[in-house]
């Protein structure tokens, strides 16, 4: 029996088996290898993917697309199409494969690129296999290698290979669940990694990121070259690497020069200094995705934006960085990982695990942070964006890991005050007043700043929770570009607000939108509350029939815990039905053996706001 005609029938019963295993599954990753050698000079990776597509529902997945960076080569090494007996359908020809920019949104120029094919079939089920190699000179890591493809779709066999010289240093970080081999050749050394069975991974509500709890294999170099050479033994080294890298870059233009002189003449205090200048470059510039030379990772000089007006973070940060240095003041470049749920940086990893640039402007008695990218955000504001986490300060040999300030409860307040004046039928209007900060005022400055009247007017339907709502006018109104806090004034016309029940009212008041966790779900993950949660509500129904009915509220509550609070009061004055109501939830992280409390708290508020209804009975 030939090699050929036993590969063939493998690749048969491997998908008679699959399809019978898996057949709930769309698609499922059969085998995924990944296999990397250095050889003193170049960093070669092979990438090697068979994926069984079961029906049209993911026949997605045959649009094949392959980034890579524009210093980086790739080769197609095979692509082919096998169908349900493990034969070969297809094969892709060279002429079939495309190459084009990547081009993320808001970007001006990229240095990224993507090749892509198509291996579509149409008769279900039928494998994809390809094979693609990359080869590069310069990089930062050997690999940060996950045994899945997909987030959404299971691998079934998964393998990492690594040849490394004996005498290369590197440091290694991977999960215990692999099985793991280590052999020592002549002059290299070889690690195998491999896994099997991996599952859909999905994020849990108030969870950390998918990555944080995948497996993983990372490898980290010692020493690199990546546009200077560069060492990850310490922190402070990393930094350094990262200074040198954008050392010089602080060059303004003589008419920039001359504009800031006549911004800050005059200005002794360093803070209105600051505040001038950084209100200056967001009048003036915009952010557009400018990722190019080493990796995206070096920015263009200061001067590039004083002609040009626009840069990314990197960029507008090295400017103002170059603006402030002019006039006397120190600052620091600091890069962190940006989004309102972030992937922890590692601390024992000094390596690139950061997306985003900030400036750290130290005083005497305090530290301004400024985001560049936003030209609405407000002056020395850190928001849920990039709040209470770790970052790499850039100071030469002096860099160091530093903590973000945490946003505190009393700064995402969110105060909302409903005036209801409804008939006996629940018809009438609302008037709705908002005093929103932390991530509500973060998500509605972006509305009123970036879209339309009419997107705007988009945006509040879908996110208000009355049924047949009509919106007559609102208002976003801002009481100082400082704060950062605004003001939304809604009028809203509203039918059927009450029902009748054989002869008597009901009322449902507004309820509060929360997360809803039960205690009889499965929880695998830790809890993790990035930044803490207050809302406060002032509801007041003028209703002109009331003298004509017995009112009969909800008992009031309150509920205290060690994750948040959660207060009800109901009262009756001058004829109208008033109901104030406080949610807090406290930033904060609790192990996945605690779920059940947390989510008690929840299904204790849950239960309250399903029996608190406002019953009016005729006199």
């Amino acid at each position: 029996m030939t090699n050929k005609y036993i590969n063939k029938l493998f690749l048969f019963y491997s998908i008679l088996l699959t399809t019978n295993l898996f057949a709930q599954h769309d698609a499922l990753v059969t085998d995924y290898s990944t296999t990397i050698k250095y050889n003193g000079t170049e960093l070669i990776e092979e990438y090697s993917h068979t994926i069984q597509i079961n029906s049209k529902r993911s026949s997605w997945i045959a649009d094949v697309r392959i980034p890579y960076g524009g210093k980086e080569k790739i080769e197609i090494i095979e692509a082919v199409i096998l169908n349900s007996k493990g034969e070969v359908a297809r094969k892709l020809k060279k002429k079939e494969i495309t190459t084009r920019s990547d081009i993320s949104y808001g970007s001006f120029y990229e240095d990224d690129f993507i090749k892509g094919f198509s291996l579509k079939w149409d008769s279900y089920p039928y494998q994809i296999k390809y094979t693609y190699r990359r080869t590069t000179e310069q990089f930062l890591y050997i690999t940060y290698w996950e045994p899945i493809l997909y987030y959404n779709i299971p691998t079934i066999n998964a393998s990492l290979n690594v040849e490394l010289p004996n005498d290369y240093e590197v440091a290694i970080d991977d999960s215990e669940v692999f099985t793991k081999q280590v052999e020592k050749l002549e002059k290299s050394t070889l690690y195998i990694w491999k896994i099997t069975a991996q599952k859909i991974q999905k994020a849990e509500k108030l969870g950390p990121p998918v990555q944080e709890f995948l497996p993983s294999v990372k490898i980290i170099p010692k020493h690199f070259t990546y546009g200077i050479s560069g060492m990850t033994d310490s922190w402070s080294n990393f930094g350094n690497w990262i200074f040198h890298l954008n050392e010089g870059l602080n060059l303004l233009t003589y008419s920039e020069i001359i504009k800031i002189d006549e911004l800050v003449k005059g200005m002794i205090d360093k803070k209105e200094i600051i505040k001038t200048l950084y209100y200056y470059m967001q009048d003036n510039t915009r952010y557009i995705n400018v990722a190019i030379d080493v990796g995206g990772l070096k920015s263009y000089p200061a001067s590039y934006v004083c002609k040009n007006k626009y840069g990314d973070c990197k960029a507008l940060t090295n400017y103002m960085k170059a603006m402030l240095k002019y006039v006397g003041i120190d600052s620091y470049y600091t890069i962190i990982h940006a989004g309102d749920n972030p992937v922890r940086v590692d601390i024992d990893y000094p390596s690139q695990q950061f997306n985003h640039v900030i400036l750290n402007v130290p005083l005497e008695k305090d530290t301004i942070w400024l985001e560049n990218t936003s030209n609405y955000h407000p002056y020395n504001y850190l928001g849920t964006f990039t709040q209470n986490r770790k970052a790499l300060l850039v100071n030469g040999t002096e860099s160091q890991l530093i903590n973000t300030p945490k946003l505190s409860l009393e700064k995402t307040k969110e105060e909302s005050t409903y005036l209801f004046n409804l008939d006996n039928v629940g018809n009438g209007t609302l008037q709705l007043q908002q005093k929103l900060l932390g991530d509500a005022f973060e998500n509605h400055k972006y509305v009123y700043k970036e879209l339309s009247h009419e997107d705007q007017k988009k945006y509040l339907l879908k996110n208000t929770p009355f049924k047949n709502a009509e919106f007559t006018s609102w208002k976003y109104h801002q009481r100082d570009r400082d704060i950062p806090s605004i003001d939304l004034e809604m009028n809203i016309n509203l039918k059927n607000q009450i029902r009748n029940i054989a002869g008597s009212l009901v009322i449902n008041p507004v309820p509060l939108d929360i997360n809803n966790f039960k205690t009889t779900s499965k929880r695998r993950t830790l809890i993790r509350i990035n930044y803490p949660i207050f809302k406060e509500d002032s509801i007041v129904y003028s209703l002109p029939f009331i003298n004509n009915y017995t009112v009969k509220t909800p008992e009031n509550t309150e509920i205290k815990t060690k994750y948040g609070s959660y207060f009800v009061k109901y009262s009756i004055n001058e004829g109208k039905i008033e109901v104030n109501r406080s949610f807090q939830l406290f930033a904060g992280e609790y192990p996945v053996e605690e779920f059940s409390n947390f989510a008690t708290f929840f299904e204790a508020i849950s239960a309250y706001q399903k029996q608190s209804h406002i019953i009016l009975k005729p006199n």
